[in-house]
Order: structure tokens, then C-alpha cells, then sequence
């Protein structure tokens, strides 16, 4: 016990974490870890660290929020509005601290792994696991703060102060080593079978490991790489590598794109939620930041009333529509919004694409007729007030307005049907084979093959309904490149996506000063592009002895 007491304070100037976050067992790793099973509940404790991250609404408003496609005019959406600097870094601090636990729980694992008396072939599946949930967290640091400490070694006491106190290194050293690790476990040594990530199990595989591997390769511009790689992620998702795209995406409906589905086909990584009365519940809250805002009813007139906290929050009006699979309990607030770049021009009401509302596989409107999706201009309900039994249910808009004018809200693809506060146990999509296929128009594009690129970007269009291109719609590949970064702008909307792709493309500061409507976004990156990633919170600068720093930021006077 002694020796785990040590590990989590060896860890804490790294993470920041609190003795509270100890292991809690009479264990220790070099005895307990002795069996398959066994090492399968320790790397289950390395998934946790995602959740943490993910599940926090803080997250889609700094990925989503704060770009070019939705914004959040709030001086409380600090996220969204870059309103973070080292000493106030904001969810940068949980990022950071969260994304250091799970490469400090990684790292332990895998030494663990090494020291079990399993065979190496028993061994290595349990490696390549590992090593990609490892690697999902590099991935996470180095978009969200580029340059971070990188290291491999398992904390001990012998080397903990070194660990501590280890400064910034090249996100791009750092990527390259993790695209060629996953590479060797997945591709070399085969260690995990290529199936799609639910097929089987529940449990980040191959699938994802070629997903996080790719997307860096588009980093680092290894194009022939990335388009290697995600040829795999094509022979189990789609038509298979180097064939044509075409279809490939059609056999995965649009309507399992919302969050609330579960475990679909085309999902390559979600973070699971569930939410159950009598059970343990890990659940999000992204749909009480994307639902329309709901009312409130009237008070009791009597505050002292020991039902008045439950019957003044009771209310399934959802910006003046009464929606009742919505439930009457839910915790909205101010909700992001699309910026009238996207709602008036990526994807406009009553236009052809599919992707605006949700349909089923035979090209019908689900719920009736319900036009949700991506975004929603209204909803069949009922205006407050009215007598639901005489009154039918009926199309409205979320405002007075008769027409569908002014901004849309988020549509049904983030609501959570039943939330009860903020306890939203839906499945935010992480990763989806539609975002590989757009990687892999871009790649082709990136290697001169523009008929290719063309192809794939079709096969995305096809799917959502909208009509398809080729050369001959574009002067140049520059304008074809343009069109790549719209329709994944479209396809990937609300998916944690956004931001990081144009900070990628070199193209996030320009977009957000043309195209947000936050004027608090604006006037706090205004001059001031450092803010296209966290700063490291000044807390951990301090505890490496200066070994960090926040140079970027001190150039902007931050």
C-alpha cells in the first residue's frame, strides 16, 4: 500500500491530481495483474480519463463553439470564447489533467502487461489496446496544446521527478512516434482482428487504432500513409481499399447519426453513456447546451410548499413549442448555435440535403415529419397553452414567425428524448467511417489524384442527398479543396471535429474572424491567433520548476 501511496504522489506535480485519486486497492500492480481478465479491468480504468473529457459540455463548445459553424455569444461560454489565459485556463485544466491520468494509467498498464506470466502472443492484443488508448490521449494533448511532454516509462519513484519536470516537445515528433507504434501492433504484429469497433465487443480496437493513426497522419501530412491506413478502416467499413467509393456510405442510415442511437454500424468510436434508476449512471450533458431552451411553469404562489422546487421546473415547452418526448425535466441552457455561415449557406432550410432532418432507410421523415437532424427551424408540437386533446399536433416554428426566418436551432441529432436535469445519456459520436471517408478525399487531393478525391467526397454527398460534383465544377484543386472542408463542415457538424480541422488546415483564426457571430470570440482572438490552443495552466508551469512554459501566449502579453 505504501508503494501506491508513492505512485500517486510522484504523479501529482505532473497531473495535478488530488491524493483522493489514489488507487484503491491492497494490491499492487507487480501481483494483481496475473491474468487476461485481470489486465482487461486495468486498462478499463485507462478509458475513465475519456469520459471526463468528453462528457463535459465544455468540450463541444471549445471543438464546435468557438469556430466558423457554431458559436455561443455568452461571456459564460469562456470555452467557446477563447476567454482562457494561463493563470484562467479554464476546461484546457481538465484536458491537461485528465489527459495525463490516462497516459499515466497507460503507461502503468502497459508495464504491467510486460511483467504478467502471460505468453507474448497472449500479450499482444493486450499491447496494441493499450498502446492506441495511449495514444488517443497524446492525440488529445497535442490538439489541444501542440507541443506537450511526451514520455512512455511507467512513474515510479525512481523517476518520477525527472517525469515531473519534463518541458514541451514537438507535437509533431510525438505524433510520428504514435503513427508508427500503432502501425507495428496493428499492421506488423496483427495483434487485434479488423472488425468494426461493436461488431464483437465493446472495447477500443483496431478500428479505432487505425482512425487515431490516420488522423494524424493527415497532421503530418503522410498523405500515402493516411491514405494506407484508412484503407482498412474501407475493407471493414465500406467497399474495401481502392475500390470505388461509391454506395459506401448508403448502407448506414442518416437517422443513426443522432447521438441517442447507440453502438450503430458506421460508428467507429462513441463514449458510452447510460443512465439507469437503480444502477450507475455515466452520462453526459452536450444535449443541455444543444437543445432549444426549455421554459419553465409558473411557481407555486407558497415557496415554503415541499413540492414547489419539483412543479417550478415542470415544462415541455421547448422555445414556446411543446415537445412531450422531450419530457418536462430537462436542464437547458443558452444553446450554441449555427452561425448564419452554416444555416445559410452549408445548409439551408427546405434545401435537398438529408442531413437537415432525420429520415429513415426508405427515404421517409422520422417521427412523421418531424425536420430535425442537424439543425431544426421547429417541430411538430403544440403552442403553449392549447388543449392538446382538441388541438392536433402540428408543424411549428420556434418562434412567432410564421416562416422559417431567423437562426435555426440545433436539431435532434444532440437532443437526449427524457433528460432529467443534465443527466443526457446519449452517445456523442466521436468517430464515424463517413470522417475517414472525407480524410481520404482530402488525402488524394493532397497527392494530385483529384478524380479520386472527387469520388470519395461523392460518396458522402450521395448519401446526404445533395447533388455531385466533379472537376469540371472547379477552376483548381484549391476550389476542390474548398469544397472537402465544407462537406466535412456539414457531414461532421456537432461531432468535436470542427476546430481541430481548421486549426490543421492553417485556416482557424481567418474563419472565425469572418464567419462567428460571438463578438466576444472575435474581440478575444482579435490579434491574438495563439489562442487557437490552450495554453498549459500556470499551475503545472509552476510545478515542473519552469520546465514548461507558455511562450506563444507571453509573446501576446497573456
Amino acid at each position: 500500500m505504501k508503494k501506491i501511496l508513492l505512485l500517486a504522489l510522484s504523479v501529482f506535480a505532473l497531473v495535478g491530481c488530488t491524493l483522493e485519486e489514489k488507487i484503491i486497492s491492497s494490491s499492487t500492480p507487480e501481483t494483481y495483474y496475473q491474468t487476461e481478465k485481470q489486465i482487461e479491468t486495468g486498462l478499463n480504468g485507462c478509458y475513465i480519463p475519456l469520459k471526463s473529457i468528453y462528457t463535459n459540455y465544455a468540450f463541444i463548445q471549445y471543438a464546435d463553439g468557438g469556430t466558423d459553424l457554431m458559436y455561443k455569444n455568452s461571456s459564460d461560454a469562456t470555452d467557446a470564447n477563447a476567454m482562457y489565459t494561463p493563470t484562467t485556463p479554464r476546461f484546457g485544466a481538465t484536458v491537461w489533467q485528465q489527459g495525463y491520468l490516462g497516459v499515466m494509467r497507460c503507461n502503468a498498464m502497459y508495464a504491467a502487461i510486460e511483467r504478467s506470466p502471460l505468453t507474448e502472443e497472449e500479450k499482444a492484443p493486450l499491447y496494441a489496446e493499450c498502446v492506441i488508448v495511449r495514444a488517443f490521449f497524446y492525440y488529445l494533448l497535442t490538439i489541444h496544446f501542440k507541443d506537450v511532454p511526451y514520455y512512455t516509462e511507467e512513474v515510479t519513484d525512481a523517476n518520477s521527478e525527472r517525469i515531473a519536470r519534463l518541458p514541451r516537445m514537438s507535437a509533431s515528433d510525438t505524433r510520428n512516434a504514435l503513427i508508427d507504434e500503432i502501425c507495428y501492433w496493428l499492421e506488423e504484429r496483427q495483434a487485434l482482428p479488423n472488425e468494426r469497433s461493436y461488431a464483437t465487443n465493446y472495447r477500443i480496437g483496431a478500428a479505432v487504432g487505425y482512425m487515431l493513426a490516420g488522423k494524424m497522419c493527415m497532421w503530418e501530412k503522410r498523405w500515402n500513409d493516411a491514405i494506407r491506413i484508412f484503407g482498412h478502416l474501407e475493407d471493414i467499413y465500406g467497399n474495401g481499399a481502392g475500390n470505388d467509393p461509391s454506395g459506401s456510405l448508403m448502407q448506414y442510415p442518416l437517422s443513426d447519426i443522432r447521438f441517442r442511437e447507440k453502438f450503430t454500424k458506421e460508428s467507429i468510436f462513441e463514449i458510452p453513456a447510460t443512465s439507469e434508476e437503480y444502477g450507475l449512471q455515466v452520462v453526459g450533458a452536450v444535449a443541455t447546451i444543444t437543445t432549444p431552451f426549455r421554459e419553465t411553469s409558473e411557481q407555486f404562489e407558497d415557496p415554503e410548499d415541499e413540492n414547489f422546487a419539483d412543479q417550478s421546473i415542470e415544462s415541455d415547452i421547448y422555445r414556446g413549442v411543446a415537445i412531450p418526448e422531450l419530457g418536462k425535466e430537462a436542464r437547458t441552457v443558452s444553446p450554441l448555435l449555427p452561425t448564419k455561415h452554416f444555416y445559410q449557406t452549408l445548409m439551408v432550410v427546405n434545401g435537398p440535403d438529408r442531413r437537415c432532418a432525420t429520415y429513415t432507410t426508405t427515404g421517409e421523415l422520422v417521427n412523421g415529419g418531424n425536420a430535425g437532424g442537424y439543425l431544426a427551424w421547429g417541430w411538430h408540437g403544440w403552442r403553449k397553452g392549447e388543449d392538446r386533446d382538441l388541438v392536433p399536433r402540428r408543424y411549428l416554428f420556434f418562434s412567432n414567425s410564421s416562416s422559417a426566418s431567423g437562426c435555426p436551432n440545433l436539431g435532434d441529432k444532440f437532443w437526449c428524448p427524457g433528460m432529467v436535469y443534465t443527466s443526457d445519456f446519449n452517445n456523442p459520436k466521436v468517430f464515424r467511417f463517413a470522417g475517414a471517408i472525407l480524410c481520404l478525399a482530402e488525402a488524394h487531393l493532397r497527392m494530385g489524384d483529384l478524380v479520386k478525391a472527387c469520388q470519395y467526397l461523392n460518396a458522402v454527398k450521395e448519401r446526404a442527398g445533395i447533388e455531385l460534383v466533379s472537376m469540371a465544377n472547379f477552376a483548381n484543386a484549391d476550389q476542390l479543396l474548398k469544397e472537402i472542408q465544407d462537406e466535412a463542415g456539414r457531414e461532421l457538424f456537432g461531432e468535436f471535429n470542427r476546430r481541430y480541422d481548421l486549426i490543421r488546415w492553417g485556416i482557424w483564426y481567418e474563419r472565425v474572424q469572418e464567419y462567428s457571430e460571438s463578438t466576444y470570440l472575435k474581440d478575444y482572438t482579435l490579434n491574438k491567433p495563439c489562442r487557437e490552443y490552450y495554453p498549459i495552466p500556470d499551475k503545472q508551469v509552476v510545478l515542473s520548476g519552469g520546465a514548461l512554459d507558455n511562450n506563444e501566449y507571453a509573446k501576446y502579453g497573456l
